[in-house]
């Protein structure tokens, strides 16, 4: 009996370490993760995006980075942090997830894998492993403004890592996505608040597996600054969960 659980364990464990094509590891699970439930810090509740509405995610603001004294601590993920590997931790966005980070003061550039929560540091979006940091160049100064944009989830072919439905630098329009509906009416109504308001105003569709999702989007932007502006100003009125999106 002793050895039937064992083995059972094991062959848990085996599938929580399988990768998903699509939409990550956790994707295997039929009910989601506790790391994609809404969750409180300091009193404020955040709520994780889900991997089909992250994959064309863009912000900018300021990124820090953690080191030795998290180092080999339990990260969200459950997987020990390691200060010397290129990960980092995010409030949102599903862990999994690599996102491609620029610091906005040199252009250089470093690729990160997210597997934790946080920072919960007012005005932060990202936190960064020691090597990440380093490489951005600025390890020394704690802190820096930075543009981060989603690249997918990991599949190999061959030896060679590439990224599923990759975010492209080279988009036409920014708009923000403020909501995702299952039952269309809901999206058509609010879409309609905002076409009142003379907002441009775009409805998607998503679907995965047998469920449809109808997602709004609003604005056309030219540029990621306006966008982010406006993402700002839509959370203020209530849409908290807001996020830019290349289109």
């Amino acid at each position: 009996m002793e050895k039937i659980k064992i083995l059972a364990i094991l062959i848990f464990l085996y599938g929580c370490t399988q990768s998903y094509p699509e939409f990550g590891w956790y994707s295997y699970y039929e009910k989601e993760p506790a790391h994609m439930k809404p969750y409180e810090r300091f009193g404020k509740v955040y709520t994780p995006i889900k991997p089909e509405d992250a994959i064309t995610y863009r912000e900018r603001g300021i990124a820090s980075w953690y080191g030795s004294d998290f180092h080999g601590l339990p990260t969200s993920t459950g997987e020990l942090y390691d200060m010397y590997d290129y990960t980092a931790a995010h409030k949102t966005l599903p862990l999994g997830l690599y996102v491609r980070v620029r610091n906005l003061k040199n252009g250089k550039t470093s690729i990160v894998r997210l597997n934790d929560r946080g920072p919960f540091v007012e005005g932060r979006i990202i936190d960064l492993s020691y090597a990440s940091a380093k490489e951005l160049g600025f390890a020394e100064e704690g802190t820096a403004p930075v543009e981060i944009e989603a690249l997918g989830f990991p599949i190999y072919e061959g030896q060679q890592l590439t990224f599923q439905k990759p975010a492209s630098y080279s988009v036409d329009a920014y708009r923000v996505q403020i909501a995702s509906f299952k039952i269309k009416e809901n999206a058509i109504k609010l879409a309609l608040d905002f076409q009142r308001k003379s907002i441009e105003t775009k409805i998607t569709e998503f679907r995965k597996k047998d469920e449809l999702f109808y997602r709004v989007r609003v604005g056309n932007f030219k540029n990621l600054e306006d966008a982010e502006r406006f993402k700002e100003k839509m959370r203020k009125e209530g849409f908290n969960q807001s996020f830019v999106v290349g289109d």
